[in-house]
């Protein structure tokens, strides 16, 4: 049994915990060197953590990772980066 506050638990729930906290990690972090191959995927992933926030369902430091700004900035230099022309129009959007 492992102490952990005034709860007792199992060190079968503490590794559980631990193996959710290090999946959140991984499925995020993972998708970083593809938003870097391709812009539109970083907007598909920041999009899914706006909506779903699945670092919110692991428990210590996962919750408060700024999960959703480091996808976002790794999107922008995707972007900035990108082989594509970019034109800016000097044009509003609506008239």
């Amino acid at each position: 049994m492992v102490r952990i506050g005034l709860a007792t638990e199992s060190a079968k729930t503490v590794l559980a915990r631990m193996r959710e906290r290090r999946c959140c990690h991984i499925a995020i972090l993972a998708t970083l060197p593809f938003i870097l191959k391709r812009p539109w995927f970083g907007i598909l992933v920041w999009t899914w953590l706006g909506f779903m926030n699945p670092h919110q369902l692991a428990w210590g430091f996962a919750q408060t990772q700024p999960f959703a700004m480091i996808v976002a900035l790794t999107t922008l230099v995707a972007i900035l980066a990108s082989r594509e022309p970019k034109k800016f129009s000097s044009e509003p959007a609506s008239s």
